[in-house]
């Protein structure tokens, strides 16, 4: 096996990379789920609280200074009324049950913090509170040990609250204290309605830490951060075209859902000695359960057609530590219109018009990693066979590119929580380019996906996914299909073949032992492709199967060999950070 076997160590290194604040990103600032909605919120300052709740078609809100509340024993009284006791919050001659609560939200605006709360339909209630693993004790301390792990919300009214382990979530406690040990990582916000947050330096809280008692934020060591309505931080890339890049990054996002989204991001490259640039406008049309958004974005920016594949983020362990960069990358130039819908729950659509002036760049193949010795970054776009190469390559230096964009998306998983019930995900893709639209190119693109998770037992799940990707016209180099490695056949090299048209089948069968977060797993893949023919019995089929090992839902290492006989078939060694399911 070759140098690439040593990305094992990416595992080990990887929370040391500064690239966690992308990853902080992605637990802090989740989406809440589709599935899910407004059930009640609570929001509270130094001295006043208010509590709201939607009723039917009525709005309800109470407000009351904080000293109005009178705790006895495990309830909280408001003027002689129960407000909140072991079974819920009363509002209204109504009672809303605490274990209907699914998941949680902090903010903070005009000095109040503001901790939301969600709940499902009927259907989805049950299946949402054991998915998302919350720790709910409404009138009880909380502790959660050393080596323990909560993968959703910790929530008491009266109780005070001890974490020592992992927590995914909020940790949320209206009138009690809260204590983050040693060690301990919380993925969310920290809330304390009335007392204090006492944090250990030697934690990891990815959120902010909110006392209603010190009536000011508490903050937590992060790279990005929200102050009010503005979002803000830094980032850095690292691949074997720009080499090393800085970003800073700056937005705006309001409460109003018909204000408009600012973003924007501003960087420089030093090996392309470029700077890289996006700025973006969203505004909703139609809020609500249905909205419907318009935008549009400037940038210059190095594109990549293997986002699908894995993000950046992703990528950024194997281009550091072991020399080893799985994406080909162009330099794009320009702007894009879209509207995107969800009509309704699960479903997203989304059409845009999208121009850009592209510019090829070479990898820089002497470029530093820590465990890489003396290996060199491949060429950028290695696996494309000359002529088509070098066509490609004029073709992206002198080409301006237009195309309309059609997406849409029908996604009922968790990708937090991929593997604890069964979910459909299904998509189409369209990239047609023309004259007619304004540009040098003349193809259409597409894209169909389907996903299973398929829960066989409470440890089991069988995992399988079917693509189909053609075209028609000239499609250009860099926007050409491949199979082999990461992601697609995992039994042969990567990109070992590419074309014009492919359809493929992956298919995993995932046992998790008990108890733990660790999972084993047998892995199938099966594919076919095309290069300007179709894809018919004259076209060989290709087969690989392996074995995996996962940690955690999050890392998958697995070995993996093809079932023909090729010029290399050797064991394929290869480590994910993310679901290709």
């Amino acid at each position: 096996m070759n140098s690439v076997r040593s990305i094992l160590v990416a595992v080990l290194l990887l929370a040391l990379l500064p690239v966690v604040s992308q990853a902080q990103r992605e637990y802090k600032e989740y989406t809440v789920s589709r599935v899910q909605h407004d059930y009640f919120q609570v929001s509270f300052d130094k001295d006043n609280a208010i509590i709201e709740a939607t009723l039917g078609d009525q709005d309800v809100i109470l407000e009351f200074e904080k000293d109005e509340i009178d705790r006895r024993g495990n309830r909280f009284m408001l003027h002689g009324q129960v407000l909140f006791d072991e079974i819920g919050l009363h509002i209204a001659d109504t009672v809303l049950p605490f274990d209907l609560i699914t998941d949680s939200r902090v903010s903070q605006s005009a000095g109040m913090i503001t901790v939301e709360f969600y709940t499902g339909n009927e259907e989805s209630q049950r299946i949402l509170r054991l998915r998302r693993g919350n720790r709910i004790e409404p009138m009880a301390d909380i502790a959660v040990p050393q080596r323990d792990f909560v993968r959703g919300m910790v929530f008491t009214v009266t109780g005070d609250v001890s974490i020592a382990g992992e927590v995914g979530r909020d940790v949320i406690s209206l009138g009690g204290r809260i204590t983050v040990d040693e060690g301990a990582v919380i993925r969310g916000d920290v809330v304390s309605m009335y007392e204090e947050i006492k944090s250990d330096r030697n934690t990891t809280i990815y959120g902010e830490l909110y006392s209603g008692k010190a009536g000011h934020r508490l903050s937590s060591p992060r790279f990005q951060r929200r102050a009010d309505n503005i979002l803000y931080g830094a980032s850095l890339g690292y691949n074997r075209v720009d080499g090393l890049r800085l970003s800073g990054e700056l937005g705006y996002d309001p409460d109003d859902p018909y204000l408009p989204v600012l973003e924007g991001e501003f960087g420089y490259a030093f090996e392309s000695q470029r700077t890289r640039w996006e700025l973006g406008v969203s505004q909703a049309v139609i809020a609500g359960l249905t909205p419907l958004k318009v935008g549009a974005s400037y940038f210059r920016r190095l594109a990549s057609e293997d986002d699908c594949i894995l993000t950046d983020v992703e990528n950024l362990p194997f281009t550091l530590l072991v020399t080893e960069d799985f994406k080909d990358y162009y330099e794009s130039e320009g702007g894009m219109l879209y509207v995107s819908w969800i009509p309704f729950e699960d479903l997203m659509g989304t059409v845009g018009y999208r121009y850009e002036s592209t510019r090829w760049f070479p990898a820089e193949q002497d470029l530093w990693s820590l465990f890489g010795g003396s290996k060199k970054f491949r060429e950028n776009y290695y696996f494309i066979d000359d002529p088509l190469r070098r066509e490609g390559k004029a073709a992206v230096d002198s080409k301006d590119n237009a195309s309309l964009l059609i997406k849409a998306d029908y996604d009922t998983r968790d990708m937090i929580s991929p593997y604890e019930r069964s979910a459909w995900q299904a998509g189409v893709e369209l990239e047609w380019s023309s004259p007619d639209v304004e540009s040098e190119f003349d193809y259409r693109r597409y894209t169909i996906v389907a996903r299973r998770h398929q829960m066989m037992t409470d440890n089991t799940m069988l995992l399988m996914r079917a693509m189909y990707s053609g075209s028609d016209g000239f499609l250009p180099m860099h926007k050409r299909f491949f199979l082999g490695g990461l992601g697609t056949l995992r039994g042969y090299e990567h990109k070992e073949f590419y074309g014009t048209r492919l359809w493929m089948l992956n298919a995993e069968y995932r046992f998790e032992i008990p108890g733990s977060d660790i999972a084993l797993s047998a892995l199938y893949d099966a594919g076919k492709i095309a290069n300007e023919a179709k894809l018919d019995s004259d076209i060989d089929l290709k087969q690989s199967t392996g074995l995996a090992l996962g940690f955690g839902g999050d890392v998958l290492i697995s070995l993996s060999k093809r079932l023909d006989t090729g010029e290399n078939d050797d064991l394929q060694f290869w480590v994910r950070f993310n679901h290709i399911f």
